[in-house]
């Protein structure tokens, strides 16, 4: 049935990580203690009993793609502090996954495409269906293109509890859509879509999503030109510039603006990279998000951030990246600040070495912080004001033994910190109001990540694989903001560490060749 592979895993709807990730109820489990328990283990990653994909094209160009994986039950181990005696907490329950896609290749490089994604899970617990019609059309003479998606899904809650504590339906169905157009004509490229994503849609159980119930409108111009006058210092350029218009859809209210412009070009002698970006939401604007609780908003202050980057000539064993980025309020005080380095030292055709920096400090970024209650217990939203730094170091080699094996070693470490300098309640209109309700208590964020990833790859035959991955993770939690860089890394290292080690086998079967056999 299939003459050649058909890759259909690249779209938001599938998130490779949610499946063997973090287990399904692990933030839950502070809520099941009891007093007088502590939670001795508590894995952060599922174990799979499956995962198994195939794909291909059949002689009509009909991709079909299927993809399928269980994972299996997860359990915390908790201690009664008094007797030593232990017992285990649900945390992942048994969980199937399944992915199935028909893309039909048309004539002119376009295509339509139905994907299916499916997560049941053991028992009580929620369960999800996702549907997706998409279409990306493009006419003879390649001079438009018209695109687009239209996404159901259905999330399906514990039936008992949404019946007795809620009254409602327990299955919540969303809707998201998307329709664009681009037209290209010689250098320039023209883009306009818009997209409604709903107040119920949902479709994290086996992908990614950043947010909900808004309308998005984007009108966006590029110039590319890769042959320009000898004159120029570029040999090759392209710039940009685009504009969006964001509402809420339910109840339908005004969100933001934002708009940004760029500009990218190698330059003709020495061969480098260099660019820059200028993006900006102009006019206060309205975070409903950041609330974490429904029907409130953060009326937030306009800002125009700033990012400009440069690489040296890839051609040379050794190869630097730059980035500086800055941006700005009409609040005072509280610029962001930010830059890094990478560099890539290719020591022979078959050893590289590479370090990357990354540092950002982002002054009185405000944030929510705390729920409380008013004496006529009416819920107060606590906001505040806070210093945020990250750091991100991280050092890479990898060794070519031939075309077809090698290795890769990498270690990192993240620090973040969140100092808070000031706290306010938030109002019904978004403004923040002074408030000493929180004076005396600590919400510093101190946090480090430690990871060494190993792996050792070998393509034993055509289209087949041998991976061996050994893991090893740290990760450190405290409220002393305080600390320096080398405190905070000397008590990671400190800090109780994970270990794992994995085989992942894929061979290639090629069908047609099985039948010829």
């Amino acid at each position: 049935i299939f003459n050649q592979t058909f890759n259909f895993i690249g779209d938001n709807l599938f998130y490779s990580r949610r499946i063997g990730g973090r287990p399904y109820l692990y933030y839950n489990i502070e809520d099941e203690i009891a007093d007088g328990e502590e939670i001795i283990r508590n894995p952060g990653e599922t174990s799979l009993y499956n995962a198994t994909k195939f794909s291909g094209r059949t002689n009509k160009n009909l991709g079909i793609g299927v993809l399928n994986a269980i994972a299996a039950e997860e359990y915390a181990t908790v201690e009664n502090t008094e007797t030593g005696d232990l017992h285990k907490v649900l945390t992942n329950p048994l969980t199937n996954y399944n992915m199935i896609v028909f893309e039909q290749s048309l004539k002119n490089n376009s295509k339509i495409s139905f994907t299916n994604t499916n997560t049941l899970r053991e028992g009580i617990y929620r369960d999800a269906n996702v549907s997706q019609f998409l279409y990306d059309i493009t006419n003879q003479k390649h001079t438009w293109n018209f695109w687009g998606f239209g996404n159901v899904s259905q999330v399906f809650e514990n039936y008992a509890s949404s019946e007795i504590e809620t009254g409602e339906d327990s299955v919540k169905v969303g809707t998201d859509y998307v329709v664009g157009v681009s037209t290209f004509k010689g250098k320039w490229n023209i883009n306009f879509s818009h997209a409604i994503i709903g107040k119920n849609y949902d479709h994290r159980d086996m992908g990614i999503q950043f947010g909900n119930n808004f309308m998005t409108n984007f009108l966006g111009v590029n110039y590319n030109n890769f042959e320009p006058d000898s004159n120029s210092i570029f040999s090759n350029y392209n710039g940009w510039g685009n504009i969006g218009y964001n509402m809420q859809v339910d109840p339908l209210a005004y969100q933001e603006m934002n708009t940004s412009f760029g500009l990218n070009g190698q330059l003709r002698k020495s061969f480098w990279y260099i660019g820059g970006n200028l993006y900006s939401k102009p006019f206060y604007y309205y975070d409903y998000y950041e609330p974490r609780v429904e029907g409130q908003k953060y009326y937030h202050a306009p800002y125009l951030f700033l990012n400009v980057w440069a690489s040296t000539d890839y051609r040379k064993d050794v190869v630097f990246n730059w980035n500086i980025s800055g941006g700005e309020s009409p609040v005072p005080q509280d610029p962001y600040i930010g830059g890094g380095q990478f560099v890539t030292w290719n020591i022979s055709d078959k050893i590289s070495v590479s370090h990357g920096l990354q540092l950002s400090k982002d002054h009185s970024n405000f944030g929510q912080v705390d729920f409380g209650e008013d004496t006529e217990g009416e819920l107060i939203n606590y906001f505040g004001r806070r210093n945020i730094t990250n750091i991100d170091n991280e050092l890479s080699t990898k060794y070519i033994f031939g075309p077809k094996m090698n290795i890769i070693a990498r270690a990192r470490h993240y620090w973040g910190k969140v100092v808070y300098l000031q706290y306010y309640t938030l109002n019904e209109d978004g403004s923040l109001a002074n408030t000493h309700d929180l004076d005396g208590y600590n919400y510093d964020i101190n946090f480090n990540i430690f990871n060494v990833d190993f792996v050792y790859a070998w393509e034993f035959a055509p289209g087949s694989y041998l991976n061996i991955i050994w893991k090893n993770n740290i990760f450190q939690y405290d409220d002393l903001g305080a600390d320096d860089y080398f405190a905070n890394l000397g008590k990671t290292f400190d800090t109780p560490q994970t270990n794992g080690l994995s085989l992942k086998l894929i061979y290639y079967l090629d069908y047609l060749y099985l039948k010829k056999g």
